[in-house]
């Protein structure tokens, strides 16, 4: 969805840029630096939770990839929106 109108178009990208804010990019390193430091202590599940935070940062970076491409064809439909609104 990329907006019925200059204005839902630009509440989209603003929720989308607020997705995707450091604080939410913290919180997963946080957690991924708590399931490595679970793994360094030897504990004997540690494959699982080297496998779980490995599955963490794939999902992530898949997750941000997407929101890039969304922001950016958000940013491409606010042009639109743009030029339709000025004629």
């Amino acid at each position: 969805d990329t907006g019925r109108d200059y204005e839902h178009c630009a509440s989209l990208l603003r929720r989308a840029e607020e997705t995707t804010s450091p604080s939410n990019e913290q919180r997963v390193k946080d957690v991924v630096a708590c399931g490595e430091k679970l793994v360094k202590q030897g504990r004997s599940e540690r494959q699982l939770v080297a496998d779980k935070t490995e599955k963490l940062l794939s999902r992530f970076d898949a997750l941000k990839a997407s929101l890039d491409d969304y922001k950016r064809r958000l940013h491409v439909a606010l042009g639109l929106h743009q030029l339709i609104r000025d004629y």
